[in-house]
C-alpha cells in the first residue's frame, strides 16, 4: 500500500491530492550475511510492483477553471466531469539493501533505483501532446529509501515476514504545458511481505 500525491496547477490555482495506492509486488534476489557471527550482511534484488488507485472529481476552484477553459482539450473537459478517475502505474527496478541481524530480527537500510510507467488518461494525454507547447512523460525515473524489520520463524527457517517503508525523492511531470501542470508522486510505500529462502 502506498499513498499517491498528485498535483494539478492551472492559471494561478493550483491543487494536491493524496489518494491510496494498492500495490502488487513480486521480488528476486540474492542475500549474503559475512562470516563469524554472521551479524552483518547484504542483499540485491530486482523487483516488479503492479499500483493502482482512484481520483474523485476534482472540485473547488482549480476544477471549475480546467472545466470551463477553452484552452483545455474537450475529452479532458469531458473527463472532469466524472465522479472518479482511474489510474494505474508499474514500476520496475533494483535495489541493495544493508541488513543487520540481531536476535530479535534484521534491520534492513538500503536504496531502489526504480523505473516507472504511468497510466492515467493515456489517450486524452498523448493527443494533447501533439501540441508542440506540451511535454508528456508517462515514463520516470526514482529514487527510494527503503527501511524496514525482518523476522524469521524459528520452526520454518526459509521462511521470514518483513515490512518497512520506501520513501522516494524525487518528483516528476507526468504532462506539462505552458498552463497547466500535472505530476505525480508516490509519497510513501509501505509494505508487509513474505519471503523465502533458497
Amino acid at each position: 500500500m502506498s499513498w499517491l500525491q498528485s498535483r494539478e496547477k492551472f492559471e494561478n490555482h493550483s491543487k494536491y491530492r493524496d489518494i491510496p495506492f494498492a500495490e502488487v509486488s513480486l521480488i528476486y534476489g540474492y542475500k549474503q550475511f559475512f562470516p563469524k557471527k554472521e551479524r552483518y550482511g547484504f542483499r540485491f534484488y530486482i523487483s516488479l510492483d503492479y499500483a493502482y488507485g482512484f481520483f474523485l472529481k476534482n472540485k473547488g476552484a482549480l476544477g471549475d477553471s480546467l472545466r470551463e477553459s477553452s484552452q483545455i482539450p474537450k475529452s479532458y473537459r469531458e473527463k472532469l466531469q466524472r465522479k472518479e478517475t482511474f489510474i494505474n502505474a508499474i514500476f520496475y527496478g533494483a535495489g541493495a539493501d544493508f541488513l543487520y541481524k540481531r536476535a530479535f530480527g534484521t534491520l534492513i537500510l538500503g536504496m531502489n533505483f526504480v523505473g516507472e510507467t504511468w497510466f492515467y488518461e493515456t489517450k486524452i494525454f498523448k493527443k494533447w501532446a501533439k501540441d508542440p507547447s506540451s511535454v508528456y512523460h508517462p515514463y520516470m525515473f526514482q529514487v527510494m529509501l527503503n527501511v524496514g524489520y525482518r523476522y524469521r520463524f524459528s520452526r520454518y527457517k526459509n521462511w521470514a515476514i518483513e515490512f518497512g517503508a520506501r520513501i522516494p525523492f524525487l518528483t516528476n511531470d507526468y504532462f506539462k504545458t505552458p498552463l497547466y501542470t500535472l505530476h505525480f508522486k508516490r509519497n510513501i510505500s509501505v509494505y508487509l511481505t513474505s519471503t523465502y529462502d533458497f
